[in-house]
């Protein structure tokens, strides 16, 4: 018996699918209970009937002025299999979707140490923290959009340490497409992923750059198609109208005119058996022409309103979440701050500067990534988003954190005593 429990101990704590099981487990029963805890599994927005209003429009064969159409389409879907559950099936792939995360997240950083502590603490900030389980809950592309970034990063680490093979690349593409029309913001991630190819290629670990081209220029010429049909339909080349819109509702706030301010109305749309709230734009090619008309002083203005906003009148947590079970959860990863997030990237960015000093360059390359990622989520989010959004659009940069930490972990050779050999036994 005492065998069997020594076994059964080992696997859990020293071995990788030990820890995988025990990490996703446990995150899977700290959302049951926070669920429980909320009294449901999905939350409805005003962004998420949109989703079902753009899934229509796909399913007629036109094109949708402010979604692309991958989660539109993955809503209409499931409207047809589950009916009115559909919210609820639609949270639980979102859970499924973010447990595969946690294990291509442990893999991701497996392929750069062998320190157990590493491996553990670098996932573990990402699959315990209680805002993405809420996260989760909401009918939005968040959840998702975070397992692809993820699952993506990790396909780019197998290029860069020399483990990608010729079929790879195209998977990689494909990946990568899924995110672009999922949230045109992955866009991109196609130079990051040309820079990490000739930075493998560069260190003799990659030969495979023709394929990688031809593989990233059926993507360009992909998404080239996608926003010449929008040009068509709207009148600018582009992927979505979503940016514009929200700079347009920020300009509106400045802008003295009683047609921008009129613009927009509030609409009630039954998807299944649910009324869900829906802001409308009486003329989906308006926002872009105010904008464009807007005085240079105008668009400083709102730089500057975004800019004050972050300095002084953030107080949303990170990730997003606006429920009162967070403040109950104290944990510091659960309540970070956007403020204390900038302090996080600019402590790690002085490590690693001591770090290089010392002679300690461990992956410099990926280092460098992914705080080239952190830095254009940041920049995106500051002059992209309206007030509200700021929050969960600066998400996609909270993996790179996490992978930020574990490496510093493995730079600065922490390491549990007694330790035994790593196995990799995925």
């Amino acid at each position: 018996m005492q065998d069997k429990v020594k076994r059964i101990l080992n696997f859990f704590i020293h071995t990788d699918r030990g820890n995988i099981v025990f990490i996703v487990g446990t995150a899977l029963m700290l959302f049951l209970l926070w669920s429980a805890l909320l009294g449901r599994i999905e939350k409805i927005t005003d962004d998420t009937a949109t989703y079902f209003l753009a899934g229509e429009m796909f399913l007629r064969g036109d094109i949708d002025y402010l979604r692309t159409p991958v989660y539109p389409l993955i809503c209409q879907a499931f409207l047809h299999c589950f009916g009115n559950s559909v919210f609820e099936a639609l949270a639980i792939l979102n859970i499924i979707v973010f447990l595969i995360s946690i294990i291509f997240l442990y893999r991701t950083i497996a392929l750069f140490t062998q320190r157990r502590i590493a491996k553990v603490i670098t996932t573990v900030l990402y699959a315990w923290s209680t805002p993405l389980y809420e996260v989760c809950m909401f009918i939005m592309t968040e959840s998702i959009n975070l397992c692809g970034i993820i699952i993506l990063s990790y396909w780019l680490s197998l290029i860069y340490v020399g483990k990608g093979k010729a079929r790879l690349m195209w998977s990689e593409s494909a990946i990568l497409l899924f995110l672009i029309f999922l949230r045109p913001f992955n866009i991109i991630f196609i130079p990051i992923t040309l820079l990490v190819a000739l930075a493998a290629y560069r260190k003799g670990r990659f030969s495979h750059l023709p394929t990688i081209g031809i593989s990233l220029s059926v993507v360009l010429a992909v998404v080239f198609g996608y926003c010449l049909w929008f040009y068509n339909v709207y009148g600018t080349f582009r992927l979505s109208y979503v940016s514009a819109i929200n700079r347009f509702y920020v300009l509106g706030n400045f802008i003295d005119d009683v047609k921008i301010r009129n613009s927009a109305t509030e609409t009630l749309v039954t998807v299944g058996n649910r009324v869900c709230v829906v802001w409308m734009w009486h003329n989906r090619d308006s926002g872009l022409e105010y904008i464009s008309l807007a005085k240079l002083e105008e668009h400083k203005k709102y730089a500057h309103s975004q800019i004050e906003f972050f300095n002084k009148t953030c107080h949303n947590l990170f990730p997003h979440t606006d429920s009162v079970m967070t403040t109950i959860y104290s944990g510091c990863v659960q309540c970070l701050h956007l403020g204390t997030i900038y302090v996080v990237l600019a402590l790690l960015f002085v490590l690693q500067l001591y770090l290089w000093f010392a002679n300690r360059r461990y992956c410099v390359d990926v280092v460098a990534m992914h705080l080239l990622i952190c830095a254009i989520v940041i920049s995106t989010t500051i002059l992209g988003s309206a007030h509200f959004d700021a929050p969960r659009l600066m998400m996609p940069m909270f993996p790179s954190l996490c992978l930020l930490v574990g490496l510093m972990f493995e730079q600065f050779g922490i390491k549990i005593k007694k330790s035994i050999p790593s196995q990799s036994n995925f």
